[in-house]
């Protein structure tokens, strides 16, 4: 049997990668590991001005992005920017939805204006852009990797999160259940949560991700990762 070598599996040389809330710590150095490897980035933020940004530092280290604003909260415009990025750049590998809220309150204090604005960037968005990105690899007829990024890494414990717990525990839900639904069309479905990883930084996380996405885990689908702190 012949293996690839280490630098294939490790290599998105040429491919597109799209990111969501790329102008978060976690976005910005997720996309720059990937732009890293070989990967053509895809940024994708609300922050029109933190783009601009975040393409020049990209682009200075002779790297290749492209971004495009949008707000994740809206499926219409998830997917405007899937059939564009389909249309003008090429047909993705890999999306990362890393944009995500987390306002702590205690379930008895939780307002349904905030409850209502939880679901909708961490699950409504997290559903359709899986959706889509899904939609836009099977159409291309290539593998595909689709990576939902549970919370954000952070250096002290999150208290009074029952509201946010609710969420995440849908999004753990959703990964399995489109991994399974995606399993005979060579696309895996992974989530990470780094939540519990206090003292893990941005490119750490960003780190996990690249590996979940790379050659390196070609049957693990449907899992969610977690960074246990010891």
């Amino acid at each position: 049997m012949n293996y690839p070598p280490l630098s294939k599996l490790i290599s998105f040389e040429g491919k597109f990668v799209a990111v969501t809330g790329a102008c978060s710590e976690i976005g910005r150095r997720t996309a720059m590991r990937f732009a890293e490897s070989g990967a053509r980035v895809i940024l994708l933020d609300a922050d029109a001005e933190g783009l601009a940004e975040l393409v020049d530092a990209v682009t200075a280290q002779g790297y290749r992005a492209h971004s495009h604003e949008m707000d994740i909260s809206d499926p219409e415009q998830i997917r405007e920017v899937v059939d564009h990025i389909s249309r003008e750049h090429g047909h993705l590998a890999v999306w990362c939805t890393i944009a995500s809220i987390f306002p702590c309150a205690p379930t008895l204090e939780m307002d349904p204006d905030s409850f209502q604005r939880m679901i909708d960037l961490n699950l409504k968005a997290t559903f359709f852009s899986g959706q889509q990105a899904a939609r836009s690899m099977i159409e291309a007829g290539t593998e595909g990797t689709i990576i939902n990024v549970i919370a954000p890494a952070q250096r002290k414990p999150m208290s009074r999160k029952d509201p946010y717990l609710s969420t995440k525990g849908a999004v753990h839900g959703f990964t399995r259940a489109l991994a399974g639904e995606l399993a005979d069309r060579n696309i895996r479905v992974l989530a990470i949560d780094p939540s519990l990883a206090m003292q893990a930084d941005a490119d750490e996380v960003a780190r996990v991700i690249f590996f979940s996405a790379s050659g390196m885990l070609p049957i693990m689908s449907g899992s969610s990762l977690r960074a246990q702190a010891v």
